[in-house]
């Protein structure tokens, strides 16, 4: 009985991941489609408020990187609990502030705690279910948990932005994070990781690759608002990131202790799961991108529309009262 006891897996702790996954799927895309509102509460240009989500890109990288050292250093509960409690602070930082600057930093904070936790669903899932024995059903379930939300976002975005303004937009996944930090807390208690492999972790390559994919991810983010080679910057952080990218595989390939293990690149599916998230990444931006052009450009059209039509009206009050002079 100890033994099957000890050998089931820990519903609690993936009931929870899944709702963290929920979260930090949802979230991301709702700010993406409201970013006109937070750009005119910041009153800053659409142009400068799209950093916002691209700040919270790249720092979604630096978090999705670090998260399997941290759960094999302090313990996946731990690490859930971490991401959890970062996410709430960040999430309070973004409702509270006060101009885009700050906004950029907490952005950068909030995506870094919130990419964790998708990840650690699927961190636990092929961490606690074995093949044939619940790993299937796991991974439906993070498919369905992190794609079948989203058709909520825009809908769950527009209504706070029309009852409560754009502030509440953080204000509800603080609220919303807290229970998964209270119940990550409480799952996986005696599980206390490795320290040492913690601190012998191979962070100098992490931070190079996080520097590296981190750079690429602006400049694709920003280069159509630049005219990509019109900017120059744009060009030098590709090619800067593809430096630091390929010294980073380069040394992980070398390390005793691998960040990130390489060979599981070589899994189909697991490729596969990588071009399918880029797609759905890009869609997301393209669809940024689209709406920040349709911002700018639609005062204008509407405004020489109402111009066009008032001198039409003119000309013909003008021709009207001619003709009736004439007539008399």
């Amino acid at each position: 009985m100890a033994g099957n006891a000890a050998n089931s897996p820990p519903l609690a702790a993936l009931a929870t991941a899944s709702y963290g996954a929920i979260l930090g799927s949802v979230f991301p895309v709702m700010t993406v489609m409201t970013i006109a509102d937070v750009s005119g509460g910041l009153s800053v240009p659409i142009d400068s408020a799209a950093l916002v989500n691209t700040m919270q890109n790249v720092g979604s990288v630096v978090g999705i990187l670090a998260a399997p050292a941290f759960a094999a250093g302090i313990g996946r509960g731990r690490t859930m609990a971490l991401a959890g409690g970062g996410f709430v602070l960040a999430s309070v930082a973004c409702a509270c502030a006060p101009s885009l600057p700050w906004m950029l930093v907490a952005r950068f904070a909030h995506g870094a705690f919130g990419g964790v936790l998708p990840l650690m669903f699927m961190l636990l899932v092929m961490t606690s279910l074995k093949p044939g024995s619940g790993r299937f059903e796991g991974m439906a379930l993070f498919a369905t948990s992190t794609s079948l939300f989203f058709g909520i976002a825009a809908l769950l975005g527009g209504f706070l932005v029309d009852q409560l303004g754009w502030r509440s937009l953080f204000w509800v996944q603080a609220i919303a994070a807290l229970p998964y930090t209270i119940a990550a807390l409480s799952v996986l208690r005696t599980e206390r990781g490795d320290p040492l492999a913690f601190r012998k972790a191979d962070w100098a390559d992490h931070a190079l690759l996080s520097v590296g994919i981190g750079a690429i991810l602006f400049a694709l983010s920003e280069g159509e608002r630049h005219f990509w080679s019109e900017a120059w910057w744009v060009p030098g952080l590709i090619l800067g990131g593809a430096i630091c990218v390929s010294f980073a595989v380069a040394g992980m390939a070398r390390a005793a202790r691998p960040l990130l293990m390489l060979s599981v690149f070589r899994r189909p599916t697991f490729s596969l799961a990588i071009v399918l998230s880029l797609v759905f990444r890009s869609r997301l931006a393209l669809r940024d991108l689209h709406r920040a052009a349709v911002s700018r450009a639609a005062p204008e059209p509407a405004a020489g529309g109402v111009r066009e039509t008032a001198d039409g009206h003119a000309a013909l009050d003008g021709a009207r009262a001619r003709r009736g002079v004439s007539r008399r």
